[in-house]
């Protein structure tokens, strides 16, 4: 697979697109804009977790070109990705913003330095959700039909743009799409910083973007919407911990500074931004009736060292079984020392649980 070890992805063009209602207002030459897109939009305790870590979920599309080549024009597909995709982050407007902050005054004097801000999205005066078009000499063959060790992660990782190389995260794009079309098809990869949204969050907005797209098809040659509606809209509403208010004071510690007139860093600036290296994403299916035969062997284990209740009673669940599996395969693939910590994490989507007005 020489070929793709030495494959060319080149950026053709970068845009922005902001939400439609938004782009028209401005257009227009009008101060008037609706509501939702000038409020702030407040980080949550949990939103703020993931200032400093750079995570993102990056998940994309794979499609053949039409036989035909006639068939097929990347500009018209560029444009009306582009118009659906205004379309949509209009219902998803905080993902068409950018980080900012509040820094509050010293509360503590002058001892340790120390100084708060507050962290939110700012859906006024941002440029909108970045928009890349790419070209690469790959096919679609070099992708699907080459086993995982062969197709180099460095390759898959040119279908993805996440301004990871900028040091302010003033300046980074929350969203990111990027278009790159192959020699016989286009991938369409998105990455969401983990800021604004998680992986379920990631996966609805994704969804609703390609039910706008669908319906903009069937106005191809009509006047095109300004605004649709889409079947399932996100629920903008943060939870934020009782008599908090949104507006969450968050404490930072400059060692460094030694008196009150030096000039504090922003915490959103981060001189080394990658710290936790590159994140490798695999996917495994677990059909019921293995999940049922791990469950099935755990427990098997468990009464044999007498891992039971008061009751006597089985305890070991199948996300327990499936989880314990996980832990032990990914230990042993790391080869690591006995006496090393490990932490293993299972992120969960909870909202069924909660009060889905405050999701």
């Amino acid at each position: 697979m020489e070929f793709i070890n030495n494959n060319t992805t080149s950026i053709v063009s970068v845009c922005f697109a902001q939400p439609h209602q938004y782009h028209h207002h401005a257009c227009a030459d009008s101060d008037e804009q609706p509501p939702k897109h000038n409020s702030p939009f407040y980080l949550t305790p949990w939103d703020r977790y993931f200032i400093n870590s750079q995570n993102h979920t990056q998940k994309g599309l794979l499609f053949a070109k039409p036989c035909e080549s006639d068939q097929f024009i990347i500009d018209s597909l560029l444009d009306r990705l582009k118009h659906s995709l205004s379309l949509t982050v209009t219902h998803f407007y905080p993902l068409a913003g950018r980080i900012r902050t509040i820094q509050h005054e010293n509360e503590n004097g002058n001892e340790n330095l120390v100084s708060y801000y507050s962290f939110y999205v700012d859906c006024k005066d941002s440029p909108g959700v970045k928009f890349i078009h790419a070209t690469s000499d790959l096919t679609i063959s070099d992708i699907i039909s080459a086993p995982d060790d062969i197709v180099p992660r460095s390759a898959i990782r040119k279908f993805f743009h996440d301004d990871r190389e900028l040091v302010d995260l003033h300046k980074k794009s929350l969203v990111t799409i990027t278009v790159t079309e192959l020699v016989d098809g286009v991938f369409i990869g998105c990455s969401m910083n983990h800021i604004v949204a998680d992986g379920n969050s990631f996966c609805h907005f994704f969804n609703m973007w390609s039910e706008i797209f669908q319906q903009a098809l069937h106005h191809h040659h009509q006047h095109q919407p300004s605004t649709v509606d889409i079947s399932r809209p996100p629920v903008l509403n943060p939870w934020f911990p009782d008599g908090q208010g949104r507006l969450i004071k968050v404490p930072f510690n400059y060692e460094n500074q030694t008196t009150a007139s030096s000039k504090l860093p922003d915490p959103l600036v981060n001189s080394s931004p990658n710290k936790y290296g590159v994140v490798i994403t695999k996917i495994f299916y677990f059909s019921s009736e293995t999940i049922s035969k791990l469950k099935a062997k755990a427990n098997a284990e468990c009464i044999n060292c007498n891992c039971t209740n008061n009751n006597n009673n089985i305890i070991i669940s199948s996300f327990q079984s499936l989880s314990a599996f996980l832990w032990r395969s990914i230990t042993r693939a790391r080869n690591l020392p006995p006496h090393q910590i490990n932490v293993f994490m299972l992120p969960v989507n909870n909202r069924s649980k909660l009060n889905t007005s405050s999701v």
